[in-house]
């Protein structure tokens, strides 16, 4: 027989704060079934909102997986899922699934360029759980070759970070698209700084660590770490 159950969505923009809340009670066939519901109650929304790349987490992970790729769904709730497609592929949105201890680390940077010479820096990580709440922030001054080498050795300290403390599925977030294309697909890396690119990617396998792009106006706490990184002649924690 059909369940009752109730069905909810909380939305957040990038600096964590509360933006949308939505709930309803629902019927559904099953467990599953109640789990897709919801995902496709978020991205419906977003469709309507027109929230582009927004990052739909959930604690199903077959709901996640149903919804993100070709497995082919349950031929009851088809329909549900080929909806949810659609809205991922055309508003570029993400889905996770969220464990207990999902990560977001949070990257900045701040660079003050010298031609043809290296760079004086300052990178930084800001790492937080599922429920927003701070759990670690680190930064400190640095020397790159250049903007893309500052922004690549940002995302390759926070996957550091997150292999050192055993962050699975942690999500990493960076203003810089081009660091995070370079992370995360195989797009061909400048050889300069190839070996970064590589430590990325092999604990971005070994830890199911994702990548997001944010508009740095939505980065400001990273940033703000980073300038204080880049006037602090030591790193702190």
């Amino acid at each position: 027989m059909n369940s009752t159950a109730a069905l909810d969505v909380v939305a957040r923009d990038s600096t964590c704060s509360l933006i949308y809340v939505d709930g309803m009670p629902c019927s559904s066939m099953s467990h599953l079934h109640a789990e897709v519901l919801v995902v496709h109650y978020a991205c419906q929304l977003a469709f309507r909102r027109g929230w582009s790349q927004a990052i739909v987490e959930c604690d199903c992970q077959t709901a996640i997986t149903l919804s993100s790729t070709k497995t082919i769904p349950p031929w009851n709730f088809a329909g549900l899922v080929t909806n949810i497609r659609s809205w991922l592929t055309n508003l570029q949105l993400s889905s996770h699934g969220l464990s207990v201890k999902t990560t977001k680390l949070l990257t900045g940077l701040l660079a003050l360029h010298i031609p043809f010479m290296n760079s004086t820096a300052a990178l930084d990580v800001v790492a937080r759980d599922s429920t927003c709440s701070l759990i670690y922030v680190d930064g400190m001054p640095c020397s790159s070759m250049s903007h893309l080498h500052a922004e690549v050795l940002v995302v390759h300290y926070a996957g550091q970070l997150a292999f050192r403390r055993g962050w699975s599925q942690a999500i990493v977030e960076s203003d810089c698209q081009t660091a995070i294309t370079l992370s995360s697909t195989k797009t061909i890396t400048p050889w300069n700084f190839a070996g970064l690119v590589n430590n990325i990617r092999s604990w971005s396998t070994n830890l199911q660590l994702s990548f997001s792009w944010t508009k740095r106006e939505n980065n400001k706490v990273a940033h703000w770490v980073a300038r204080f990184a880049y006037s602090s002649a030591l790193p702190f924690r």
